[in-house]
């Protein structure tokens, strides 16, 4: 399908980083859609985890994970993303929505962190793309998580 190819790519980029990539895809989920939409929001959730993963300067991660899967719905389908990063910073714990809106970047703002400027567009980006196709995003389990992220995107149905 459309995004083995897509997915392999990223694979091979993220072996070389020492991250494993495992991803699962429900043979038959159709969607009309353009491939570029999938892939972008894809690419900058893996984007995000990288920056996630660079921050063991000081203090190294036990493993760096990234696991996607797509799940076929009555509706549309289910993707579900995680890594085992160090998780969203503070300011977004309690309200973890909020990196979902233009121009809200953590870049840099962790202590020892290289002054990394992220245009904060991202996320927003994903938000604004996954609503195009009738879509939602569910980020309240990163509220509890200690460490690592993980987002549950539902295109097309019903709210996630």
């Amino acid at each position: 399908n459309m995004l083995t190819k897509f997915l392999d790519t990223w694979d091979h980029i993220l072996k070389r980083e020492n991250v494993r990539f495992d991803w699962e895809c429900d043979i038959d989920i159709e969607i009309r859609c353009f491939e570029f939409d999938m892939e972008n929001i894809i690419s900058n959730l893996i984007s995000n985890s990288l920056c996630s993963f660079d921050r063991e300067a000081e203090m190294p991660l036990e493993k760096k994970e990234i696991l996607l899967n797509f799940k076929k719905r009555t509706e549309g389908f289910l993707i579900t993303y995680e890594d085992t990063g160090w998780g969203l910073v503070p300011k977004y714990k309690e309200r973890p929505e909020l990196i979902l809106e233009a121009i809200e970047s953590d870049r840099g703002e962790q202590p020892g962190e290289k002054e990394v400027e992220g245009t904060g567009m991202g996320m927003w980006i994903v938000n604004k793309t996954v609503k195009e196709y009738n879509g939602s995003i569910d980020l309240s389990v990163n509220r509890q998580l200690k460490r690592g992220f993980r987002m549950l995107i539902r295109i097309g149905g019903q709210d996630v």
